[in-house]
């Protein structure tokens, strides 16, 4: 059995708190009385007021319960504790010394006057736990603090309130288990996700810059296609239309003046992009079938194909059922001259 020191004059009732040694019961001390057997050898004897109604005789402590629990208190991994409401250690073991960096429990117990000043880095955790607890017996939280040396850890602490019999508070107690490494991992974890959404920022910030410049550039190529175009379509309508028109008057026979038709046709939309359109979209279309698309296009019926390419009107049907086929237009109600009207 194994409890917190008590002060001299200090009165529990229907308890015994054994601090160092075990008790031993001395029926001659007479009732309400213990004999203790301090560790320096020396004995007294302190009177417990108790209860009348809450006495009970206690045998002795057994010793191999004490000393298993001596044991498992001072060799456990995590560290536990004992304080008082007013901020001071009760008892602690090795590993709660040596996790705030003191070379043993006694010396946490003597030299911690104040465990929210000297133990935490920020010394309001302690009330701000103490709080958790209001309306409940026990809280588990993280809370930074203050080694011995001054440097900064963490802990994991797992807190219960000890009541007496009538409700009050006698101490807190509880298991500190030390998760610096852990914390430091978590750290690095966050650090590293800072770097990476930051590269991540400035990647997007140099596509989108990149993408303007190159809307900037696409743009202006357009812009340069377009004057091209309107000079290319200028120098034919200012200079070639003229000749055509000039042949056409001088008279020419039905199949001169067909081919006459169809060059002034094509030199129209000479700088139509129609033409690449139709041989990127559909390069299966043999050099022919590109022939009598164009006339097709240019409003010339299976008759008057046939005659200006010197075949049958047949071969012209065939043609131009390839070309639907290769075009998509097999099942489609689409009219082959208009579909090709609407090729830009």
């Amino acid at each position: 059995m194994e409890a917190m020191p008590m002060a001299d004059g200090e009165r529990k009732t229907g308890e015994v708190l054994i601090d160092e040694t075990r008790v031993l019961r001395n029926p001659s001390a007479g009732p309400g009385k213990v004999e203790e057997d301090l560790s320096d050898g020396a004995r007294h004897c302190r009177k417990i007021q108790t209860d009348t109604n809450d006495r009970k005789e206690y045998g002795s402590v057994p010793p191999d319960s004490e000393s298993n629990y001596r044991a498992i208190f001072e060799n456990a991994i995590m560290g536990i504790y004992q304080s008082s409401p007013e901020g001071r250690y009760l008892k602690v073991n090795h590993a709660f010394a040596r996790i705030f960096g003191f070379d043993s429990p006694e010396e946490v117990i003597r030299s911690v006057t104040d465990i929210g000043k000297q133990m935490y880095a920020n010394p309001e955790d302690r009330s701000r736990i103490i709080a958790l607890l209001n309306g409940r017996e026990c809280a588990t939280v993280e809370t930074s603090i203050r080694r011995k040396d001054g440097t900064i850890g963490w802990i994991l602490n797992n807190v219960r309130i000890v009541r007496d019999q009538d409700g009050k508070i006698r101490y807190y107690e509880g298991f500190v288990q030390d998760i610096a490494d852990l914390k430091q991992v978590e750290e690095e974890l966050q650090r590293t996700l800072r770097e990476l959404e930051s590269r991540v920022r400035e990647r997007t910030a140099d596509l989108e810059e990149t993408n303007t410049a190159l809307r900037i550039l696409v743009n202006r190529r357009t812009d340069d296609q377009k004057h091209l175009e309107e000079r290319l379509q200028l120098n034919v309508n200012d200079l070639i239309l003229p000749i055509i028109e000039e042949l056409k008057a001088g008279g020419m026979d039905k199949k001169g003046m067909a081919y006459l038709a169809i060059l002034e046709s094509n030199l129209k939309d000479i700088a139509s992009p129609y033409l690449y359109t139709l041989h990127s979209a559909h390069r299966n279309l043999t050099p022919r079938e590109i022939r009598i698309a164009e006339m097709i296009r240019g409003g010339m019926k299976t008759k008057q194909i046939s005659e200006l390419m010197g075949i049958s009107p047949v071969t012209v049907e065939t043609h131009r059922n390839h070309i639907r086929r290769k075009l998509g237009l097999v099942k489609a109600k689409a009219n082959l001259r208009s579909y090709l009207l609407s090729i830009v």
